[in-house]
């Protein structure tokens, strides 16, 4: 990966993500973490620390087809009966 990401532009961007197939849940619902994370051209790493947890309104099932369970956007999320059920907006702090 090293090598990789040196023989990149210095103007490349990526947004890395990897979809779980076995995932750990809150509530019986599937959720994910917010980090941004910034990795300058020489490699160094800044990590912005208010980070949080966005979670579903349904309750995750495998090899279900509906987005609802699936994808923790909020746009997807806000039209849910239950919406913010378990947590305002679906969101919670790495606190709580």
């Amino acid at each position: 990966v090293d090598k990789f990401i040196r023989k990149q532009a210095s103007t490349t961007s990526w947004v890395v993500q990897k979809y779980l197939e076995d995932p750990m849940l809150i509530h019986n619902c599937k959720f994910d973490i917010r980090q941004l994370i910034l990795v300058t051209h020489d490699l160094k790493v800044y990590m912005y620390k208010d980070s949080y947890v966005r979670t579903c309104a349904t309750e995750y099932e495998r090899d279900s087809k509906d987005l609802t369970v699936h994808l923790t956007n909020d746009a997807v999320q806000k039209k849910m009966d239950n919406y913010g059920k378990y947590e305002d907006a679906n969101k919670l702090s790495f606190d709580e």
